[in-house]
């Protein structure tokens, strides 16, 4: 793994608390919070962090993915690998071809992230775009735990 990858262990109950505080918070205020570019790359990168500890494995044990973010303007660039039953995030991208890119502002991501809205309601409201494989972004969320 290089120095950008991040597979550390969360404690479930901070994905509980992050998605409560979330979801309490407006989205003018979450946009606000989020102007800051060092508070978006801190989220971010705790997000991204605790995806490999949130992976539902008896989902994704026989799936290989390239999954490509890219969240907010400029658009931050995130990859996870979901390879058989884990996965890897990288912050930036990689040398492999994503087999999906996802891209959306910071807010609907979040929202996203908490479990507060589903990608379906997100790309039919046009704040969600998918580009590649489309079958595969429909089964990302079940890919996750959200708690």
């Amino acid at each position: 793994m290089s120095e950008n990858d991040t597979a550390v262990p969360v404690d479930r109950s901070l994905a509980a608390e992050f998605n409560a505080i979330v979801r309490g918070i407006d989205d003018d205020t979450l946009n606000r919070s989020m102007s800051d570019a060092l508070s978006r790359e801190l989220v971010l990168a705790a997000v991204f962090r605790e995806m490999p500890a949130r992976m539902r494995a008896d989902r994704t044990a026989r799936k290989r993915a390239v999954v490509r973010w890219r969240i907010g303007d400029p658009a931050a660039v995130w990859t996870v690998v979901v390879d058989v039953g884990g996965c890897t995030t990288h912050s930036g991208p990689t040398d492999e071809i994503p087999d999906v890119t996802v891209e959306l502002e910071m807010v609907p991501f979040l929202r996203l992230i908490a479990g507060q809205v589903g990608g379906f309601a997100l790309t039919a409201t046009g704040r969600l775009r998918i580009k590649g494989n489309l079958l595969l972004a429909r089964k990302l969320e079940d890919w996750f735990a959200r708690e």
